[in-house]
């Protein structure tokens, strides 16, 4: 029982660690308003929104890396996806751009987790 608290706790820490790491990769956020910015907004499982703004040259990357540094979400198996039209941008689109992926002015994108075998997770 000892062991699975330490497991635990050391898995809590991982991510902690992961969180301030992604969140210092973080480009400064562009003002409201200014030229060639995309506003993204994103659904995380549990339901709740997040909204951020970026450079529409900013890659898909940097998304992936600012869902990763938000509290409350700790999964490292997930993609994120466009409703409408449905769209997955998997770890391949990357090094896509906003722009290039259709995310700019404004993306609306929800997070899929999937679990260790890639099978996605229902919330």
């Amino acid at each position: 029982e000892e062991a699975a608290e330490q497991r635990r706790l050391q898995a809590a820490a991982n991510i902690a660690a992961r969180r301030q790491q992604k969140a210092a990769l973080l480009p400064d956020e562009p003002a409201v308003g200014s030229a060639g910015i995309a506003t993204i907004r994103v659904r995380l499982p549990d339901g709740k929104n997040c909204q951020r703004r970026f450079g529409s040259h900013t890659t898909v990357q940097v998304l992936y890396d600012w869902v990763d540094s938000l509290e409350g979400f700790d999964s490292l198996n997930y993609s994120l996806v466009s409703a409408f039209p449905k769209r997955v941008f998997g770890k391949d689109s990357a090094g896509q751009s906003l722009e290039a992926a259709g995310l700019v002015p404004q993306g609306a994108l929800f997070v899929q987790v999937f679990d260790d075998e890639g099978v996605v997770e229902q919330a």
